[in-house]
C-alpha cells in the first residue's frame, strides 16, 4: 500500500505535463485531483508557480515525487545511519528486482551494518545485482571471485566479471582485465 502512494498517479503525471507545457492554470485546478489541496501544498504550488520556466517547475515537483520513493527514504535513511530501517525498505525493492536496490543491500550485508555481517549474502545480492546491470555490482563479483570473499576463489569467473565492468566503463575493473 504504500509503494503504491509513492508512485505517482495518472493526475500526478498530468500534473506534471500542465506545468512542461506552461498551462499554469490547468494545473492549478488538477493538483487537488492528485492530492488533497492542504495549505502546505498550496504553499508548494505558489512556489512552483514562481519559478522562471515550466520545465524548472516540473523538475522540482518531479525531484518532490522522488523523495517520497521507498528507494529516496532509504537512501535518506542510510545518510542517516539508520541501517536497520535502509534495508527495511531496499529489501522489497531488491526483492521485486530492483539491481541498484540489490547492490546496497549486499553493502549492508557486506559491511554488517543494520544486518549481521555476512559475506556470503553479500556475494548473492552483489550477483543478482550484477545480473541486472549494476556496474559497480560486477566489479565487486569480480573480486569476490578473486579473493574468495562470500564465494570459493575462482579466477576465471573473476576474470569474466571483471571484464563485464570493463565493458561498461567502469575504470578500476579495467586495470584487472
Amino acid at each position: 500500500v504504500a509503494a503504491k502512494k509513492d508512485r505517482p498517479g495518472a493526475h500526478q503525471v498530468l500534473l506534471l505535463a500542465l506545468l512542461a507545457t506552461g498551462d499554469r492554470e490547468a494545473a492549478r485546478a488538477e493538483l487537488p485531483k492528485a492530492r488533497p489541496l492542504t495549505p502546505e501544498l498550496e504553499k508548494y504550488l505558489d512556489s512552483l508557480f514562481k519559478l522562471s520556466s515550466a520545465a524548472e517547475a516540473a523538475q522540482a515537483l518531479k525531484a518532490h515525487f522522488y523523495e517520497r520513493t521507498p528507494f529516496a527514504r532509504a537512501m535518506a535513511a542510510y545518510g542517516a545511519e539508520d541501517y536497520a530501517l535502509a534495508y527495511e525498505l531496499w529489501l522489497p525493492l531488491a526483492e521485486k528486482g530492483s539491481a541498484d536496490a540489490q547492490h546496497n543491500l549486499a553493502l549492508l550485508y557486506q559491511q554488517g551494518l543494520g544486518v549481521s555481517q555476512s559475506p556470503a549474502k553479500a556475494f548473492e545480492w552483489y550477483l543478482l545485482a550484477a545480473k541486472g546491470g549494476n556496474v559497480p555490482a560486477m566489479e565487486q563479483v569480480g573480486l569476490s571471485y578473486q579473493l574468495g570473499q562470500g564465494v570459493k576463489k575462482n579466477g576465471a569467473e573473476a576474470a569474466k566479471w571483471h571484464q563485464a565492468a570493463a565493458e561498461k566503463g567502469d575504470a578500476t575493473a579495467a586495470e584487472y582485465g
